[in-house]
């Protein structure tokens, strides 16, 4: 078994912005509470179209998609 500070699971069609990874362990670092992180998906077909934010989890663990749907607000960028 390989033993590593952090695991990055990714479903195979996936492109990650360059600084990704480094940026993910940076937010990871400064917190110690955090137990895991993502990023936001967005469809490659529709590049200003959120496809997820990860998870949210109701009070009785009942897990459900974020921010499916919703548009990047104007001026941000998805940098490729």
């Amino acid at each position: 078994m390989a033993a590593s500070d952090y695991y990055l699971v990714l479903n195979p069609d996936v492109t990650l912005h360059p600084d990704y990874v480094y940026y993910l362990v940076q937010r990871m670092e400064q917190d110690a509470s955090l137990g895991s992180a993502t990023g936001k998906l967005l469809f490659k077909h529709s590049p200003h179209e959120i496809d997820s934010t990860g998870l949210l989890f109701t009070k009785s663990e009942e897990p459900s998609i974020a921010g499916p749907g919703r548009t990047l607000p104007c001026g941000m960028k998805r940098e490729m």
